[in-house]
This record gives structure tokens, sequence and C-alpha cells, in this order.
């Protein structure tokens, strides 16, 4: 590859050129610019195009550290978009089969005490430990994507992807989609048995973690791709209760609790709020109702006489258990928004919440929004 590489602004204007060995720092904290790195001059090797040999636009290939899951096929669909036509590919695998799966620290870079044998001498190699889910069912595992475009606009492609995988993660709830494979992966690989001196006695293990479901994923078929890229194409998003749940639905599976108890709760109450006013509107019911229901109420009033004011149902009363999950994460949620420990109140007692409660109450949390959407199914919304 080539050392000249050229920077675009936002707006896509020249901004500069550098050589890869000199180091420099780009101007404008927290700017964003796409940068292009062009190949050596080489003799080209001889093609023969089924089409013409005339550039008509540019074909964009995303890598993700996420999985997709589909049974959409290989044929792409093509619409347009912002008056430029695009192909879209459904989701590819990038990686062979057998590499999708965790992988080893390398023995030969482990450190060790001086004058000591290193760990790899003698040790078997150590292949990749394979991860088997729960929703494969025939699916194919992808993490990459093709989008062609008649245009050569990096940022184009860029924002319309970004806004295709926020609807694929909405219509599919594979919550895990725009984050990444830390929920399966773990940080710990390997371990294996030492001497006194740090020495490796036995064979090198391999260790993993897997999660659980929650039920609610589903694979990405054909016609549900068609639609995600139609939606995108149409400039739809999903909503914004749903973003938040399914960030909540990460952080739990990846241990970040603080995070997951503040998206959580920011879940249900935009969930309420939002969906509750698009349930208003349908049944001719005033904004002011939503607002004073179950905007400008605890927290507890809204999940009951609140809903049963607006709706004629009480989640409270419905799902009870469920509803003292809820209310303990909102509890906790209001100390970690304090900078206090996450303590919460939970059968007439005070506890530190351990994983099997974090576990009901994120349960609790996909169980309201199921609830909720008994009344009206959860729908896309125009960008903004």
């Amino acid at each position: 590859m080539a050392v000249g590489r050229l920077f675009l602004s936002s707006h896509h204007q020249r901004q500069c050129a550098y050589c890869a060995g000199r180091p420099q720092l780009n101007s404008g904290v927290g700017q964003q610019h796409t940068f292009i790195v062009m190949p050596s001059k080489r003799k080209l090797t001889r093609r023969l195009p089924k089409g013409s040999a005339t550039r008509v636009g540019s074909a964009y290939l995303f890598l993700f550290p996420f999985d997709i899951f589909h049974t959409a096929g290989a044929e792409p669909f093509e619409i347009a978009h912002k008056g430029r036509r695009c192909r879209v590919f459904p989701p590819f695998a990038n990686q062979p089969p057998e590499e999708f799966g965790v992988q080893p620290v390398r023995l030969d870079r482990i450190p060790r005490l001086a004058n000591t044998t290193a760990p790899h001498v003698g040790a078997a190699q150590i292949k990749r430990m394979l991860i088997s889910f729960s929703s494969a069912d025939g699916a194919s595992r992808s993490d990459a994507l093709r989008v062609d475009v008649e245009v050569d606009d990096p940022s184009f492609a860029i924002s319309f992807v970004d806004r295709l995988l926020e609807l694929m993660r909405f219509h599919s709830f594979q919550w895990w989609i725009t984050r990444d494979r830390r929920f399966d992966d773990s940080y710990l690989r390997n371990s294996f048995g030492v001497n006194e001196l740090g020495e490796r006695v036995d064979e090198v293990m391999s260790n993993g973690m897997a999660v659980g479901r929650f039920g609610i994923e589903r694979i990405m078929d054909r016609p549900m791709f068609i639609s995600v890229v139609q939606l995108a194409a149409a400039e739809q998003q999903a909503p914004a209760a749903i973003v938040s749940l399914m960030d909540a639905l990460y952080f739990f599976q990846t241990h970040d609790y603080r995070r997951f108890l503040v998206e959580g709760a920011v879940a249900c109450e935009v969930l309420l709020v939002e969906h509750g006013r698009l349930i208003a509107r349908d049944r001719g019911l005033t904004p002011g109702l939503i607002k004073r229901e179950l905007q400008k109420r605890q927290f507890e009033y809204r999940l009951g006489i609140g809903l049963t004011n607006v709706l004629g149902r009480s989640f409270a009363q419905e799902e009870p258990a469920h509803y003292e999950w809820l209310v303990a994460l909102w509890i906790a949620r209001n100390n970690v928004a304090h900078g206090k420990p996450a303590l919460t109140r939970h059968g007439g007692q005070t506890i530190t919440p351990t994983r099997e409660d974090y576990t009901k109450m994120s349960s609790a949390m996909v169980k309201l929004f199921m609830w909720y959407q008994t009344f009206r199914p959860f729908t896309v919304q125009p960008a903004v």
C-alpha cells in the first residue's frame, strides 16, 4: 500500500495530505475524518468484466465486530435513496465458519520471569473455541455488508448503513447488532497451571462464556431484509425506547450493571410516554392525559394507576412480580445517577443487587415492553 493518504473533511473537501512516516495531529477536537489509502501502483491483472469498463459508482464494504443472523440469501435488493440508486446485498461472512470463535492468546507473546521456560515450548496448538448460537436454526452468521452506490461518496454509504443496522436491530431484536461480541467472547481467553516460577506444567485451557437469549430475538428472513432496506431508504428510524431497551440488554449481558440500570430506566420511561402518545392518538385521548398520568408522576404510580387511567389496565396488578423488580430497578437507577452505590429495595428489604437480581430486572423490563405492545405494535418513525 502506498504511504500517501488523503483526509477528507465532513463536507468532502480536501483537508490535508500527509505521509505515514510523519506523525501528525489533526486539528479540531472530536472531528471525524474519512481517509482513503490508495494501493501502490502496479501492473493490473487483466479482468474480463461482464459489463462495461465505465465506472458508474462505488462498492462499499463494511466489516462489523458483531454478528447478524439471517436467511435472506445472497441476492441484492436495489432501491433509490436520496435520488441515488443503491444495491444492497444481504450480510455475508467475512470470516470462514471455523474462525467464528474466541481468538486465543498467543503463547509465544506471554511475558515470563527471566531464565524460565516459555509457555509455548512443548504446548499443543490452541484452536479457536467455536461459539454455537442458540438462534442459529439454519441461519447464516454474517459480519460484513456490501452496498453499491452510483456515486463516490463514503459518508453517504456510512450514513445509510448506520440507519440500516439500527432497523435490522429493531426488526430482528438481535440486540447485539451495532455493539460487539464481548458478551459471548469474555476477556478471559486461556489458562494453564504453573509451578513456583510461573512455568507451564499442564496443557493450555480455553475459556469462554455463553449467555442465554431473552426469547425476543428473531432471524432476519428475506422479507424482513427487504423491509429494512426500504425503511432505511425512506429515512425511517427505530423507536427511541426500543433502542434504549436493546442497549440495556447489551449492558446487562456484559455485566456493565451501572449502565444497565441507567439505560434500562430510560427505556421504561421513554416507553411509557413515547408509545403512550401513539396509543392516545389512536384512541382519541389528549396529550395532556399522557403527560399527567405517565410522565409527571412517580414511577410506581405510572405503572399502576397511571396506566389504568389511560389504558384501563394496570401492569402493577397484572404482573405484580415483574412490577416489583421494575420498581427495584428504578430505585437502583436513582442511586447510581446521583453517584451512590446501586442499592435498592425489594421484598421490604434494602439489598445490593446480585447477578440473579439483575436478571430479574431485565426480564421485568422485557415483560413491560411486550405487555405494552399488546395495545399497539411498535412501529418505525420518521428520522429527525
